[in-house]
């Protein structure tokens, strides 16, 4: 999760102060995948579509936390649905 975060310091950087993100991500580890998801998630994993087997509630909140102000992330099912703004400059 940590090298995924790479996405947020590239849109920070064009963005202004303020401007607003969201987004959701799958997650692995830390949540309640039912029989259907596991089993989606192993076979997307193994074909290269998904590369989610390290990512957990706490990685996605601290990735998150770490580069925007004002953070939200939201628990639905195994998704973790994320919110956040660009921090002030100054």
């Amino acid at each position: 999760m940590q090298s995924k975060g790479i996405v947020f310091d590239h849109l920070i950087a064009l963005a202004k102060p303020g401007a607003s993100f969201f987004g959701a991500a799958l997650l692995h580890d830390g949540v309640r995948r039912n029989w259907f998801a596991r089993q989606v998630m192993a076979r997307n994993n193994r074909h290269g579509i998904f590369s989610n087997t390290h990512d957990s509630l706490e990685a996605l909140q601290s990735v998150v936390s770490g580069r925007l102000a004002d953070v939200t992330v939201e628990v639905v099912g195994c998704v973790g649905i994320f919110s956040g703004g660009v921090r002030p400059t100054g």
